[in-house]
């Protein structure tokens, strides 16, 4: 029986008086390269936790090929970048790499990855502590460790934070060929409207917890032709749900 990628049905989540997320569905195929917008405070990074089983799931469901969040199945299909922060800072990018690959039970980076991590220009740190790195090298490494075990489904939440625009593109391009060629599903958390609009299957918004509205490609490249850009949809979109 075929799954979706991800499917979340009613699912809520509080912390203490305040409702982050409020009955959310949302459900992605499998090879859909997925954009996720909103502005600070709409629950995204919430939503991307509870994905990843980092948040328990206080009430609905999130399915990851058919299998809960959290359980250990999910986590097998399931690459999720990081923050920056939680990485372990004594350790180097390579120990990094090697640890997590033991536990996923994998010899480390397939090839399309090791040739990423060329392009993301990392041959001479891999040996440099994580604590000793910029923020653009740590990110290249959250990326990376994502990547490990060609999991199912990616999940970046803000990766393109702090990559210099060459770096940004490598990525764009790798992820848009992990969901052509092997049928990947990826959900990209992001600010960056112009960064993505051109890249992606499909736009999300979310909105005070809930997905507000959703752009296919065609309809994007409709809005072009009409000489609209996706700040402009998604402005429109906020005004009109704000009155």
């Amino acid at each position: 029986m075929s799954h979706p990628r991800l499917q979340i049905q009613d699912l809520r989540l509080r912390y203490g008086s305040r409702q982050v997320l409020h009955d959310l569905h949302w459900e992605i195929a499998a090879a859909q390269l997925i954009a996720l917008i909103g502005p600070n405070g709409s629950g995204k990074t919430s939503l991307l936790r509870s994905v990843a089983g980092s948040l328990p799931v206080q009430h609905g469901s999130i399915l990851i090929d058919g299998h809960a969040a959290g359980s250990e199945s999910a986590r097998h299909a399931l690459g999720y970048a990081v923050s920056v922060e939680v990485l372990p800072a004594e350790l180097s990018l390579s120990d990094c790499i090697q640890l997590l690959a033991q536990v996923r039970g994998v010899a480390g980076l397939d090839a399309p990855t090791q040739a990423l991590a060329d392009r993301f220009g990392l041959a001479n740190w891999w040996h440099t502590p994580v604590e000793a790195c910029s923020l653009g090298t740590r990110q290249k490494l959250s990326v990376l460790l994502a990547l490990l075990g060609a999991p199912r489904l990616i999940v970046l939440d803000e990766s393109l934070n702090g990559l210099d625009p060459a770096s940004a593109r490598h990525l764009k391009r790798h992820l848009r060929e992990r969901v052509d060629s092997d049928g990947s599903s990826v959900i990209l958390a992001t600010h960056g409207l112009s960064a993505t609009e051109h890249d992606v299957d499909r736009v999300a918004l979310l909105l005070d917890g809930q997905i507000a509205h959703q752009w296919m490609q065609s309809e994007l490249c409709s809005a072009r032709e009409r000489g609209e850009s996706l700040e402009d949809l998604v402005a429109d979109r906020m005004e009109r749900d704000i009155v």
